[in-house]
């Protein structure tokens, strides 16, 4: 099975009125919505512009525009979503753990997360550590959310060396493409994502139920969950 026919079944516990977060060129198909609405930090016509290596006709149309590094889901009111579809948007965020909180603070107690990173075994990462627990919390509780160039040294490191060879500031040109593109800033593997999830979860105190899962070694590709947010008695 492809990891689309695998994110089938949790998408399938997904119902009501919910967001899709940076569906890019593989939007999320969730049978049971009554209303989808499709949220990204560009445009369709500004994804197209900058990711020209995706087809535009594949790329939904964007209903919402947000940034999850620099305002969250601030369009969005506490408890007043069902599901929330967030899929491979977690590695280019400086600051995944405020991300999550804010997908918990929108959904209503019951409603549901949907989420997926690219497991690093079966991509272009494979060969980059994975992010330690360590500095994305440093980044919650000190309130760092928007990325700098420097950030994305590590992909010139451990993917394009030759750059280390060219001048500072062809160097640094090259860091603001990579950071203007928002590139792989978290590198989890399945088992290093649910390690970060249960911390996460208990830093932003929301209780949660894992209701699907999906790892790298069944897709060949991601890491998938659905969570469920509980009911406070």
């Amino acid at each position: 099975m492809t990891f689309l026919e695998l994110r089938a079944p949790g998408y399938a516990l997904l119902s009501g009125t919910g967001i899709e977060i940076g569906g890019f060129e593989h939007p999320a198909h969730v049978p049971h919505a009554d209303r989808l609405i499709r949220c990204d930090r560009f445009s369709k016509a500004e994804a197209a512009r900058i990711f020209t290596e995706i087809d535009p006709a594949a790329l939904p149309e964007v209903d919402v525009i947000v940034d999850l590094d620099a305002g969250g889901l601030k369009p969005f009111a506490d408890t007043s979503l069902d599901f929330v579809v967030c899929c491979h948007v977690l590695e280019h965020l400086k600051n995944p753990v405020h991300a999550l909180g804010e997908f918990f603070r929108v959904l209503r107690p019951g409603g549901r997360a949907a989420l997926a990173i690219p497991d690093k075994r079966f991509t272009f990462d494979r060969d980059r550590p994975v992010t330690p627990w360590e500095s994305l919390e440093a980044f919650f509780r000190q309130g760092t959310f928007q990325p700098v160039p420097a950030d994305y040294m590590d992909i010139v490191r451990y993917l394009h060396p030759q750059m280390l060879q060219v001048g500072e500031a062809e160097r640094q040109g090259y860091l603001e493409h990579l950071m203007n593109r928002r590139e792989h800033l978290n590198i989890w593997d399945s088992a290093g994502f649910e390690s970060f999830l249960i911390r996460a979860v208990a830093a932003v105190g929301e209780p949660l139920q894992v209701l699907y899962e999906v790892d790298g070694d069944q897709s060949r590709f991601e890491s998938f969950v659905v969570l469920e947010k509980a009911h406070r008695s």
